[in-house]
């Protein structure tokens, strides 16, 4: 799924357009993957699906919360869900296939990485480097909560957060620029652009813009 890195460069580009409290609006498209404390088990809550994996049912945030989205951390939230969702289903399948019946990972020069089972680390690594290049591109600043949000989502609080924040401060915003083998960079920023344009469509046929 997209890194936070990925959800705040999504959540600049949509509140040019939206213009509302960007402190508010940022940490709502980051509280949801605060679940990686609580353990994996509860993915399929914060997210809105029936399993840990499994497609982001955001029309079930929406329906649930409809009635706080004037707020800016809740509407955050749902354009989390929203990135998750396409980028689930329109740039990740770009990035792995099946090597003799096992999945792996589709390098920058179109060769599977071998062998299939160990391409986890080697994702892991290079997506950090995607990462770690837009928080170069974007100029982006550690996060921190330095005031307090009202918060009417009962799936999440705000002490897992802050340990999910150290962890986004400590690997993720590091603006060290390396070569990447899977992810091409130029890509990178069209994905989050057309990720962008999505989530504003989706919002105008649900009546938030």
């Amino acid at each position: 799924m997209p890194s936070a890195t990925i959800h705040i460069c999504i959540s600049k580009k949509l509140n040019k357009k939206l213009k509302i409290d960007d402190y508010e609006f940022t940490m709502g498209n980051l509280i949801p993957d605060s679940w990686r404390n609580n353990g994996e088990p509860d993915r399929h809550l914060t997210h809105f699906s029936e399993k840990c994996y499994q497609n982001e049912n955001y029309l079930k945030f929406y329906e649930k919360y409809k009635k706080y989205l004037n707020s800016p951390f809740v509407l955050g939230y749902l354009t989390h869900l929203m990135t998750d969702f396409y980028y689930r289903n329109y740039v990740n399948p770009r990035y792995f296939t099946i090597y003799k019946n096992k999945k792996t990972i589709i390098k920058k020069d179109g060769s599977p990485f071998l062998p299939a089972e160990e391409h986890g680390p080697f994702f892991r690594k290079n997506k950090t480097f995607l990462a770690n290049y837009l928080t170069h591109y974007f100029q982006i600043k550690k996060q921190k909560l330095n005031r307090q949000i009202a918060n009417p989502i009962e799936e999440v609080n705000f002490d897992s957060f802050e340990k999910s924040l150290k962890y986004i401060n400590d690997h993720e915003l590091n603006d060290k620029v390396c070569e990447n083998e899977i992810f091409d960079y130029s890509d990178s920023l069209k994905n989050i652009d057309s990720c962008s344009i999505f989530i504003i469509n989706e919002l105008k046929k649900l009546n938030l813009v």
